[in-house]
């Protein structure tokens, strides 16, 4: 009877612990599961230049200027500054709300997202609109801003093609498009605000 009991004990203890792995186990995907299918390689061209980096070390690079080996040799084949690339990657547009509720689901919001598209993974189609636009709405999350460093570190897709060659012409139009759009957008959504306030009393 006693080992009966003390088998039925031990059962009951494993029963627990893997009841707690399980548990431990749902709640560590679901911390991660956000950055799971994250950018892990970029294919980065350069006219004729190819070479491919991590994204984490790309990121340390824009962070702290610290060059990693594949990156020097870039800037040694291309005859490229670092301050070049550090500059395009650390670049910001500034993202409202507005941009964020609103114009992405415009017609206006799919032609930015077209062309931060062409920006970030060159061997994309517009059927990866769904893609860049979790990566700016997951940008928007973390600190209002976007930069093309957190494009590629958001976008969901682990292994993206990055053109340098027209890549700052491309961000720049899209940046230009947000400064133009987003007065507009606010003005607008104002007055029919106003106009709805009125047609209610």
């Amino acid at each position: 009877m006693f080992f009966s009991l003390k088998n039925q004990k031990i059962g009951f203890y494993r029963v627990v612990t893997f009841s707690q792995a399980l548990l431990l186990g749902s709640v560590a995907s679901l911390l991660f599961s956000s950055n799971a299918n994250a950018t892990k390689i970029i294919d980065v061209k350069y006219k004729e230049t190819e070479f491919s980096i991590k994204t984490k070390e790309l990121k340390k690079f824009a962070k702290t200027g610290e060059i990693p080996p594949d990156l020097q040799q870039f800037f040694n084949d291309t005859e490229q500054v670092p301050e070049f690339l550090s500059n395009l990657l650390n670049k910001e547009i500034y993202i409202s709300r507005s941009l964020v509720e609103d114009v992405l689901e415009s017609t206006t919001g799919e032609f930015l997202l077209l062309k931060l598209n062409q920006a970030i993974d060159s061997s994309s189609s517009t059927e990866d609109l769904d893609a860049v636009k979790e990566a700016v709405v997951n940008s928007y999350e973390n600190d209002r801003k976007l930069s093309m460093m957190e494009l590629l570190s958001e976008y969901p897709k682990k292994r993206i093609e990055v053109d340098l060659t027209g890549l700052e012409g491309t961000y720049n139009d899209a940046n230009q498009l947000v400064e133009k759009i987003l007065p507009i957008w606010e003005i607008a959504k104002s007055l029919l605000e106003d106009v709805v306030c009125d047609c209610e009393q």
